[in-house]
């Protein structure tokens, strides 16, 4: 079985790699799951705006459409689409590098990896700390999301009301 920290360095490496699809292949399928809840409203809404929005985060151009599209494949959508809006975001990736330190059991079933992330801006070395969680899958270790897609989708969700805002 893989390590959580050698699952968080092939996490990392599909990251750089901009290969979105491998990272949406790593995320543990409750993540799936919940990117999928939280991403229902605007896949299904009706309104302009939402359709809007799913054109432009997730390549599509219906409800019907995102209702037959599998949570893995519209979460790489998602990241594809975020990076390339992001200017110089892919070439800034491919400098990352990832130090771990360890991980940290929440149970038996949940880690948490601890790592120091560095990458390259204009020559400039940025460095933080960078937690990355972890549930048991089976054999194996899977990604779980990131808070910080919750609240994209919480103000994508504001799409779907009545007004549009």
């Amino acid at each position: 079985m893989r390590t959580p920290e050698q699952v968080s360095q092939e996490f990392l490496q599909a990251t750089r790699d901009t290969n979105w699809s491998r990272v949406a292949a790593l995320l543990h399928p409750a993540a799936l799951a919940q990117f999928h809840g939280l991403f229902a409203p605007v896949l299904e809404c009706q309104t302009p705006q939402a359709s809007e929005a799913r054109r432009e985060l997730f390549g599509i151009t219906s409800a019907v459409q995102a209702a037959r599209m599998p949570d893995s494949v519209l979460i790489a959508a998602l990241f594809r689409a975020t990076a390339g809006r992001e200017a110089g975001l892919a070439s800034i990736l491919h400098t990352a590098q990832l130090q771990v330190l360890g991980h940290v059991a929440e149970g038996p079933d949940t880690v948490h990896v601890v790592s120091r992330l560095s990458v390259s801006i204009d020559s400039m070395q940025i460095g933080q700390m960078e937690v990355i969680s972890l549930a048991r899958d089976g054999p194996t270790w899977r990604v779980l999301l990131k808070s910080d897609l919750s609240a994209i989708a919480v103000m994508l969700r504001r799409l779907c009301s009545a007004r549009g805002t």
